[in-house]
């Protein structure tokens, strides 16, 4: 009995010893004064919301580095505590499917995955499913990983993005690419011309995209690749419209490096349908400039690292 005690007086009393080696670490504490439905108060702690601050990340690390010492004793009851209450959840749970805009929408998860993946089906729920994301994808590579949430296209189809850091009070939601690329352009103030004439040659060249290439080499993808049978007359009209479209951009592309004077959201928006020039049964030898541009553009690092990204096909 007094071994019992003794023992259980040095463990105690070395739990104590660690704990106080251990460094509690606090939060230095800045004022600043906050004006809400015209109340003033002081939030002497404001500043840990600045995310990108080396100091707020450093003090972050030393409370996680004081939490994982401080229970490093328990680090095998809680992995059991874990795996009990991971043994309780349905892993391969789903969602109610909603039916949206004549899609229905659904969470689920998979069996040993801990994201969930977005998916629709149009119609009816026997039809086929459309991944719309796989945070499982998304998450690789990184130590932490959360989509906050979703909005759907009112169009259906993307892109379509959340921008949360905005000028504005609210989040601005906006889909359609050409939209979507003038927007992140003017606020990055990047590949768009901010006025005068050269301005309006990258809209020019971006409209081009938009209401030409597009529409059209989005055709010819159609009636060569997921039409249930061949249509010669709408293959050959979209063909030789398509081999047009490259004419032209080949003659633009003649008397610039880039569609206008400098690499612009022109040049990406129309780079992704150049880059399926195989789907459209175009040879690329038969251009040399568009060719020599699409070269040119798929050497940019930013540009590979967006043609790795998966697509839905």
């Amino acid at each position: 009995m007094k071994k019992s005690l003794l023992l259980m007086i040095i463990l105690l009393h070395s739990c104590d010893m660690k704990k106080n080696e251990i460094i509690e670490p606090r939060a230095e504490k800045i004022s600043k004064i906050i004006t809400a439905h015209n109340h003033e108060r002081i939030d002497e702690f404001y500043w840990l919301n600045e995310r990108g601050n080396p100091k707020v990340i450093d003090y972050l690390n030393s409370e996680n580095d004081y939490r994982n010492s401080y229970m490093e004793d328990y680090k095998g009851l809680e992995n059991e505590l874990f795996e009990e209450i991971k043994s309780r959840i349905k892993e391969d749970d789903s969602s109610v499917p909603y039916l949206d805009n004549g899609y229905y929408y659904y969470t689920r998860f998979e069996k040993g995955k801990q994201y969930p993946i977005y998916c629709r089906k149009k119609d009816d729920l026997k039809n086929h499913e459309e991944i719309l994301i796989d945070v499982n994808k998304m998450s690789q590579g990184h130590e932490y990983f959360r989509i906050g949430g979703i909005d759907i296209s009112p169009n259906n189809k993307i892109p379509a993005i959340v921008d949360h850091d905005s000028e504005s009070e609210e989040p601005i939601t906006m889909f359609e690419s050409g939209a979507i690329l003038i927007y992140l352009a003017e606020k990055f103030k990047k590949f768009l011309p901010t006025d005068g004439p050269d301005r309006y040659t990258v809209i020019q060249w971006l409209m081009f995209q938009m209401a030409g290439a597009g529409p059209i080499f989005g055709q010819v993808h159609h009636f060569l690749r997921a039409a249930p049978e061949p249509v010669p007359y709408a293959i050959n009209r979209f063909g030789k419209e398509t081999a047009r479209l490259y004419g032209v951009l080949d003659s633009r592309l003649s008397k610039n490096e880039f569609l206008t004077e400098k690499y612009s959201i022109a040049d990406i928006a129309i780079f992704p349908w150049i880059a399926r020039h195989e789907w459209h049964k175009i040879e690329l030898i038969d251009y040399p400039n568009v060719s020599r541009w699409y070269e040119l553009i798929s050497d940019r690092e930013a540009v590979r690292k967006g043609m790795a990204v998966p697509f839905l096909n």
